[in-house]
């Protein structure tokens, strides 16, 4: 264990993390071929020999609550792949941090002597965010998301990050999803998982993990014969507990920004009736609250 390991804050370190079915297609050993693909995909190669791929990801702790899905090095580049269903444009910090880790550990494995009078050459660091969340309207194809954005004095920082941010929901960037196979049929899966549950609330399951046992049934008899659905076939329990975990997670996350705004909310509407001695109604009024929104406002300031 490195010294940059024993100074960590326990409390930053979380090793209760499940892997993403994503890494598993992408980021392990027997998917070696899936990664040198996705990897072609994503640069526009042809690259053939996956024996030149060596997975770094940071897999001993969660380090601030983080983890990342897959990262390997292949001809000198470091690549960071993450997936996303949820729309997330705290993502550069987040790679940042995950890159700060792995050149950390690239120069104490490769012992670089990195205060000495020489210009020290490490890999090259690409960023990629593939994004298959429901928000499918409003996200491009290929974007980029920056680090400056977020600095909060808004002037020049002198770290610069960005993360380039790729849409792979049906629809969107058809000749990657084609040129990497898995990544389609992964894609493909995620769309048939999301399409059984949305219409299963017509006749809704009582265990969640039925529901989606059978929501992944129903995909896999859709997908196309290949890596991702060999694997599922082999792995059924372990990817119905993954896609779970996967779907209650993005429903956390929108319960958060639903929390998020609604005590922002509150907030503005007492600042307002405390400086304009005014009642929550005529508040309301002047913030122009939609009508829908303002029961549950009622009911967080009966609360307070």
């Amino acid at each position: 264990m490195n010294s940059a390991e024993n100074t960590r804050p326990k409390e930053q370190v979380n090793v209760k993390y499940k892997d993403r079915l994503f890494k598993k297609i992408f980021g392990t050993e027997e998917g070696k071929e899936n990664a040198l693909s996705l990897y072609n995909a994503v640069n526009g190669t042809d690259y053939q020999d996956a024996s030149q791929l060596t997975f770094d990801t940071l897999e001993d702790v969660v380090y601030m609550g983080m983890k990342n899905d897959v990262s390997f090095l292949f001809l000198n580049t470091i690549n960071v792949y993450e997936q996303q269903s949820s729309v997330n444009p705290d993502m550069p910090l987040r790679m940042f941090l995950y890159t700060a880790h792995l050149l950390e550990s690239y120069v104490n494995i490769q012992q670089v002597p990195i205060y000495g009078p020489t210009l020290i050459r490490i890999p090259t660091v690409k960023l990629v965010v593939f994004y298959n969340g429901s928000d499918r309207k409003n996200m491009k194809d290929d974007t980029y998301l920056h680090l400056k954005d977020a600095f909060s004095d808004g002037t020049e920082s002198d770290v610069q990050v960005r993360a380039r941010l790729i849409n792979i929901n049906s629809g969107h960037n058809k000749e990657m999803l084609e040129k990497c196979s898995a990544l389609g049929d992964y894609s493909q899966l995620v769309s048939l998982v999301r399409e059984y549950l949305d219409n299963a609330m017509l006749s809704p399951v009582s265990d969640s993990d039925e529901a989606m046992a059978m929501a992944l049934s129903f995909a896999w008899k859709e997908l196309p014969d290949g890596w991702v659905k060999s694997y599922i076939l082999q792995n059924r329990p372990e990817v119905v507990d993954m896609l779970l975990s996967e779907y209650d997670e993005v429903k956390e996350k929108e319960l958060l920004v639903k929390t998020t705004e609604m005590n922002t909310r509150v907030h503005d509407l007492t600042t307002l009736m405390k400086v304009d001695s005014l009642t929550l109604e005529q508040a309301m009024d002047k913030l122009k609250v939609p009508k829908a929104d303002r029961v549950n406002i009622r009911k967080a300031f009966e609360k307070q």
